[in-house]
């Protein structure tokens, strides 16, 4: 973009993968974190077409395609300021080739890319059903569910038949993605995370196969934190994974037992 108007807000410049991604983004609000990294490191190291729908200021995207080089993306945003911090972004990463940006909604009917990719990525926003959104429980749940079911369906309408949607969601809410992808997808493969071995999943990886009607399986977890403490700097003893994911140096494997993603390199 040439000579941005300035953001309406404060922002920063942080990087991921030890400096080798760079991503301004707003200094307040939503901002890259522990999931965009482990969303990123899920998808499949393959050739073909992907498309991240909600993508922010790209983080998702940009961690993607620095895995899989074989992937064309297009990261959809509907967020004005957000969009200009995404192609910022892809400036600078070097990534102008790789990653096309689209200002658009990503829940739209009939878009322009319907039918046509080979992985979908998306952390949906979801709404706690124990939030202030509604003074009605019964409403707050409603919405949280009906919100999740509509961007796995456009995620469907964006896949290809056999094409792979991967998806970040939290552990508390896995009974309404289930519900969800019962619709058009099979194959899913729940991958839990856990903040440590000896504490419950808080999040959940999830990759499903559109109008695939085999079964599924839920994965091994994978685990963030080593079970001793934190060190005096309060800093967290990491696993050797998730150092390595986080370093940029591995994957995280969402393959079924016996059923190897087409081209996958992912290393768990």
């Amino acid at each position: 973009m040439n000579n941005p108007p300035p953001l309406d807000s404060p922002t920063t410049c942080d990087t991921l993968y030890n400096g080798a991604v760079t991503l301004l983004q707003p200094a307040k609000g939503y901002r890259v974190n522990l999931d965009t990294v482990l969303l990123a490191a899920a998808i499949p190291n393959m050739t073909g077409k992907a498309i991240e729908l909600g993508a922010g200021v790209g983080g998702v995207s940009l961690g993607a395609a620095r895995r899989c080089p074989g992937l064309q993306i297009t990261a959809v945003e509907l967020d004005v300021s957000m969009v200009q911090l995404l192609e910022q972004n892809i400036t600078r990463n070097a990534m102008a080739d790789r990653i096309t940006a689209i200002k658009a909604d990503a829940l739209m009917a009939n878009p322009p890319w319907a039918g046509q990719m080979d992985v979908v990525m998306t952390n949906p926003p979801y709404h706690d059903a124990a939030s202030t959104l509604s003074p009605n429980p019964q409403q707050s749940l409603a919405k949280a569910t009906a919100d999740l079911a509509a961007w796995v369906g456009a995620a469907a309408a964006a896949l290809k038949p056999k094409g792979r949607l991967v998806m970040i969601c939290r552990a508390d809410r896995l009974d309404h993605a289930m519900a969800a992808l019962a619709a058009n997808f099979g194959e899913i493969a729940i991958k839990p995370v856990q903040p440590k071995l000896s504490e419950p999943a808080k999040r959940v990886l999830i990759t499903a196969r559109k109008g695939v009607k085999g079964g599924g399986a839920i994965l091994p977890s994978f685990v963030i934190g080593q079970e001793m403490a934190s060190d005096a700097m309060g800093g967290q003893n990491l696993t050797p994974q998730m150092l390595a994911v986080q370093n940029g140096e591995a994957g995280i494997d969402m393959a079924i037992p016996g059923r190897h993603m087409k081209n996958s390199a992912a290393s768990s």
